[in-house]
């Protein structure tokens, strides 16, 4: 076990786990991410982003107020077109 800086080293220094933990939870643990995983693990961490399921991700940071961190940073693209503008001949400003 290699985990110098974690609860799991430490059990005695976090709170009970609320359900049943499975026999080889050392070996689930020790498991590595697959690659697509650690990619979306980085990106929660980066944009402070709950991490699971897209429905669950929604529901958690609309209930929590964090819709800001599921959107893309940076100005919202432009989606609607614009409308010309009727010329409405010269304009006097005397």
């Amino acid at each position: 076990m290699d985990w110098p800086w974690s609860s799991l080293r430490f059990p005695q220094l976090s709170d009970p786990i609320p359900i049943e933990t499975p026999k080889n939870w050392l070996e689930w643990i020790d498991q590595p991410l697959f690659e697509h995983e650690l990619t979306k693990l980085r990106l929660c961490v980066n944009r402070q982003q709950r991490f699971g399921e897209e429905a669950w991700q929604t529901a958690t940071a609309a209930a929590l107020g964090l819709e800001s961190t599921l959107r893309r940073r940076g100005r919202p693209s432009k989606t609607a077109e614009k409308k010309p503008v009727p010329y409405l001949g010269p304009v006097s400003l005397s």
